[in-house]
């Protein structure tokens, strides 16, 4: 039976970002199994690009509120509550709006993040539909501080809360959150698109030399990424090739180093249609976050090109896919280290490459989509 869902979030399509990414991976797969999607959102809050205010196809219907913008998100995340007074007001009156008119047909609420899980709050009070809220980051919680005390509070109304990795549902649940409506469900890619290739002929179609060790990055340039780390450790490796791709505050760090070396490509943003092409001409993926990240769509993505991962120790993902992954602790030298060895050992880095597809097949193939399903009391 066709069930309709209301997606309220912040970002979406044609943002660009890892959480933008997942959300429209979601849009499209509730679209296969025969569910409608509601989306309210607001104009690309942290990128120039721009989308239709409401935009609809079979099975979608997407409104786009204009608001402020200018990357005032992540110019706001040392003040809170400025930023929850920034992201919040006009996505919640749009929803409440949204609901007393159409609220009849909305079978679930999905409210991806604390900010959003603000207005499913207000929803859940008002309207009474079932609210499921997830998460994208681990949020770092301390048991008795005013922000854990404000985000039990805020949370606890939920039906249900999917967190993106285990150790985000543990301090979830160390918060005095219910075990029982917290659960870990890993999101997903599309495998038939981000699938393994000819490395000859995606090297060639990128104009890259055949015979040379070549590293990709790509995400968000933002400090705690670590795609400066990337460019100091390609200092000390001149027989490696670097290929940094994606958009943000330090893209003029980033083009700086890439003008002083040779080895260094800047590609700035990648449309997904070209992705595939870029992880399929590298060697090893990086991933240097210098926070606890939470679980790096970008990983799932190169897994599933069957190409193997450094990553973080930071990581929240790196025991969970260490059959397809080197852990490095992210400073220059470490990583520099770490490259050196692994293109040193290129039967180490086979082995790995081996597990690397059926690793991503085994954890984020599209038919995680089931757990959010359950979540949303779709299926029991």
């Amino acid at each position: 039976m066709n069930k309709r869902l209301l997606l309220i979030t912040p970002f979406f399509h044609p943002n660009v970002g890892g959480v933008e990414t997942r959300l429209n991976e979601l849009v499209k797969t509730l679209g296969k199994f025969g569910h409608s999607v509601d989306v309210l959102t607001y104009q690309p809050l942290t990128s120039g690009n721009k989308g239709k205010i409401h935009e609809s196809r079979p099975g979608v219907s997407i409104w786009r509120m204009p608001w402020p913008g200018g990357d005032l998100f992540h110019k706001l995340l040392k003040w809170p509550l400025l930023e929850v007074l920034y992201i919040t007001p006009g996505l919640m009156l749009l929803s409440i709006f949204y609901m007393a008119i159409r609220g009849r047909s909305i079978d679930a609420i999905h409210t991806p993040g604390l900010n959003s899980a603000i207005i499913g709050r207000c929803l859940k009070a008002i309207f009474g539909k079932r609210w499921v809220v997830s998460t994208h980051t681990i949020y770092g919680f301390r048991p008795t501080g005013a922000f854990s005390t404000v985000s039990r509070w805020m949370l606890k109304r939920a039906d249900h809360i999917v967190a993106l990795s285990e150790p985000s549902r543990e301090e979830l649940v160390a918060i005095g959150l219910p075990s029982g409506i917290v659960s870990t469900e890993y999101t997903w890619v599309d495998q038939e698109r981000f699938a393994p290739m000819d490395k000859k002929k995606c090297r060639e179609s990128l104009n890259l030399p055949q015979d040379t060790f070549i590293c990709l990055f790509v995400g968000r340039l933002l400090p705690g990424k670590g795609a400066v780390v990337i460019t100091e450790a390609a200092a000390k490796l001149p027989q490696m090739q670097f290929i940094i791709a994606g958009l943000g505050p330090q893209e003029g760090l980033i083009s700086a180093a890439a003008n002083s070396l040779p080895n260094i490509r800047f590609a700035g943003h990648v449309d997904q249609k070209r992705l595939p092409f870029f992880y399929n001409a590298a060697d090893i993926f990086i991933l240097p976050s210098l926070y606890r990240e939470g679980l790096g769509r970008v990983v799932l993505e190169s897994l599933s090109c069957g190409i193997p991962v450094l990553m973080s120790d930071r990581a929240a993902i790196a025991d969970l896919i260490a059959e397809a992954a080197f852990i490095v602790t992210p400073d220059a030298a470490k990583l520099s280290l770490a490259l050196s060895e692994i293109a040193g050992h290129p039967e180490k880095l086979a082995e790995k490459r081996k597990q690397a597809r059926p690793v991503a097949e085994r954890l984020f193939s599209e038919g995680n989509i089931h757990g959010l399903f359950r979540a949303y009391g779709w299926e029991r």
